[in-house]
């Protein structure tokens, strides 16, 4: 073994023959050894200045530094950077979680130490709301009505149903949400979005023969003032026998309520001779239903 001393003996550089390892001493303690196959071993940790860089690699393809105002870990080289482990980690803080990545498991992520995102087998559980251009995403459904009309209505030519209104509310039926409000058969929203309308209408006529019976939903989009027709069906009743005859059919519409102000709907029908619109009020045989599928 060589061994160099400094003139007050404390540091002592030890080449080791037999291992060829150089070890450095102080006060007769070894504070760092440099091995055979060029690890660097020290007791006391390395300081490097700033922009002084730690490499690695046969290229120096992984850097290591710190630029002055930022900690970096750079790859430059040929491959992938890669952190593995069973579990990796990276927080804000020495504490405070930000992305957690579990082996043969989830990815998390987190917002102030809290989980919001996690992965599944099947795709993503998220905790809280999910908001997009400043408007939150709610998790399915969250407005659904049905109303009938619960008396029969009888008339030939334009008509519009405008009385006899009511919820659905037997044999299990109900509302989500807060539902439509309805005055002389004009139906307002309770919040702006794409509305799907189901227009539900059945008919009956006796002892006569008609043509055609058209039956319109029609939109107002300045409050009542105008209204026209969005989506329109037909059916006719040929009388083969001496009593009622009856016919159904149904139409629906897509409507981007941009106000609840001025948005509005409302049903008619059109028949070509005298017929009769059922209604009652255990059952839906003329109705509507309104859906709100997402926001605008």
């Amino acid at each position: 073994m060589s061994t160099i001393k400094s003139s007050a003996e404390n540091l002592t550089l030890n080449a080791d023959g037999a291992n060829n390892d150089i070890k450095f001493q102080s006060n007769g303690s070894e504070v760092a050894q440099i091995d055979q196959g060029g690890v660097i071993s020290s007791t006391g940790g390395s300081t490097h200045a700033d922009n002084v860089k730690a490499k690695f690699g046969a290229s120096n393809d992984l850097e290591i530094f710190h630029d002055g105002s930022h900690s970096n870990v750079r790859d430059v080289g040929t491959g992938q950077l890669r952190l593995q482990g069973s579990e990796v980690r990276i927080n804000a803080n020495a504490t405070e979680n930000s992305i957690k990545a579990l082996a043969n498991g989830a990815v998390e992520l987190y917002h102030d130490d809290a989980k919001k995102i996690e992965t599944t087998a099947t795709g993503i559980n998220v905790t809280g709301a999910i908001t997009v251009g400043g408007t939150a995403l709610t998790s399915g459904l969250t407005e659904a009505d049905q109303w009938r009309i619960t008396t029969d209505v009888a008339a030939s030519g334009v008509t519009q149903i405008t009385a006899n209104w009511e919820r659905a509310d037997t044999y299990g039926s109900n509302k989500l949400g807060t539902g439509m409000t309805q005055s002389s058969g004009v139906f307002t929203f309770p919040s702006t979005g794409f509305w799907r309308v189901d227009y539900q209408f059945r008919c009956n006529s006796v002892s006569v023969d008609v043509r055609y019976i058209f039956f319109a939903i029609e939109t107002s989009t300045n409050g009542g003032s105008n209204w026209n027709i969005i989506s329109q069906g037909a059916v006719n009743i040929s009388n083969f026998m001496s009593g009622t005859e009856y016919n159904s059919s149904a139409i629906f519409a897509l409507i981007d309520v941009t106000s609840t102000s001025n948005v509005k709907v409302r049903v008619r029908f059109d028949p070509s001779a005298y017929v009769v619109v059922d209604g009652h009020t255990s059952s839906n045989e003329t109705g509507l239903l309104f859906t709100k599928l997402a926001e605008t």
